[in-house]
C-alpha cells in the first residue's frame, strides 16, 4: 500500500546477499538503499555484512559495495568450535578490520569462556569491557 518494494536476492542455499530496500516518494523520486552479505564458500558462514552507507543502489538494482567508505562489519571463526571468533568493523570493504567483540572458548562445555567488547571502537573512547561468565 505504500509503494515501497523489498528486493532479496539470495545465494544458491536461501542466504541473502543483496537485501534492497526501495521506495517512491510523493514526488515520484525513488530512494534506494541496500544491505549487502559475503559468505565463505566452503561453509557458507556470514563473513561479510554491508550496511547502506557503504552500498550504492543502481536504478537496475544492482549493488556496489565502496571499498573506502560506510560500514562493514566482518566476522571471523574459531576453528575448533566452528562459532563465531570475533566481530570487527571497518570503512568500506577494503579498510583495515578493528575488533569490537571478541570471544574466547573454553575446551569443555560451557564453551563462552569469556567475551571482550572494544567500545573504543565504536564511540572513541578508551574504555573496553570485559565480561566472563558461564551459560
Amino acid at each position: 500500500p505504500d509503494d515501497s518494494l523489498k528486493i532479496i536476492k539470495s545465494n544458491n542455499i536461501g542466504s541473502p546477499i543483496d537485501v534492497i530496500r526501495e521506495i517512491t516518494d510523493v514526488n515520484s523520486t525513488v530512494k534506494r538503499w541496500a544491505m549487502h552479505y559475503e559468505y565463505n564458500e566452503t561453509n557458507g558462514k556470514l563473513t561479510e555484512k554491508c550496511y547502506p552507507s557503504a552500498c550504492t543502489v543502481s536504478s537496475s538494482r544492482e549493488v556496489t559495495v565502496s571499498t573506502n567508505s560506510g560500514l562493514v562489519e566482518t566476522y571471523d571463526y574459531d576453528s575448533t568450535w566452528d562459532a563465531i571468533k570475533t566481530v570487527n568493523i571497518k570503512t568500506g570493504s577494503g579498510g583495515s578490520a578493528s575488533d569490537i567483540i571478541s570471544y574466547t572458548y573454553a575446551t569443555s562445555f560451557p564453551r563462552i569462556a569469556t567475551v571482550t567488547t572494544d567500545i573504543s571502537r565504536v564511540n572513541d573512547d578508551d574504555r573496553v569491557s570485559t565480561i566472563s561468565y558461564t551459560c
